[in-house]
């Protein structure tokens, strides 16, 4: 169990690497698999340490969600995210969406909303450039407060996701509340579609109620052929993870668009 000196290590480690621009964000697309292009991309940030090399997020978010640091760095991703997205527009891309995954933390700050406009402002980002995630567990801890929150950034004309669907929450109710642009189908459910047949069943209800709600939907974490072809004889639109690409620098997306552009003419 993390003690209470430990935090503290970690927090100020994290405060040195805020200060030295240790953290980075790589890009994980999503691919329409109908059109074989890419539909949006995914921010998600790593601690490059000068010693210990790349750290991912389950090593250091926990310890910034337990203090105040988890603004700053929110504030930071948020930012780095949009710029980027601004950036591959003025090289030429295609335009995409960009997903940024939101904790408690930040949906509980009363002045986020206003924080998330600084930042398209101040990127020249389009609000319809940017996708807010958030999990099912977090709509499940204050779902009053959560609920009051999207609808605020609604307003900003952004898009929100619901991450995580179908991983052992029951979230149905308020989909019709929330107003939420994509559900994001579990990794979980996503890795044992070929062993277990209540997982299919799973995902094509899923995929139902995204069509009759007319909310568009993603599958995580597909990794292998045989992933793929079941969820395209689920007619699952469009997928993410190892099978089509990692998490991706800047550069390689750039390099990612102008191949997967090449592919489909």
């Amino acid at each position: 169990m993390t003690t209470d000196s430990n935090v503290l290590k970690m927090k100020t480690a994290l405060e040195q690497a805020l200060d030295n621009e240790e953290f980075v964000l790589y890009y994980q697309p999503q691919i329409n698999v109908e059109t074989a292009k890419v539909s949006g991309v995914e921010a998600l940030v790593r601690w490059n340490h000068p010693k210990l090399g790349l750290i991912s997020p389950d090593k250091f978010i926990a310890v910034a969600e337990k203090t105040d640091l988890m603004g700053r760095l929110g504030q930071w991703i948020l930012k780095r995210a949009c710029r980027q997205n601004q950036v591959w527009k003025n090289q030429g891309l295609p335009p995409l969406i960009i997903s940024v995954n939101l904790s408690l933390f930040q949906l509980q700050d009363p002045n986020f909303r206003d924080m998330v406009k600084e930042v398209l402002e101040e990127t020249k980002l389009p609000a319809t450039s940017l996708e807010l995630e958030i999990t099912e567990a977090i709509i499940l801890a204050n779902p009053e407060m959560v609920h009051q929150t999207l609808l605020n950034l609604t307003q900003l004309g952004v898009y929100l996701s619901l991450d995580d669907f179908g991983s052992g929450y029951s979230c149905l109710n308020y989909l019709s509340k929330l107003p939420f642009g994509t559900l994001k189908i579990a990794q979980s459910c996503i890795k044992n579609l070929t062993k277990d047949y209540q997982n299919i069943s799973l995902v094509s209800v899923i995929l139902a109620v995204g069509k009759t709600l007319d909310i568009r939907v993603v599958a995580e974490g597909v990794e292998t052929q045989q992933q793929l072809d079941i969820l395209k004889n689920l007619h699952c639109p469009e997928m993410q993870g190892y099978f089509f690409s990692q998490p991706l620098t800047p550069d390689e997306v750039t390099q990612f668009f102008a191949l997967s552009q090449s592919s489909t003419r």
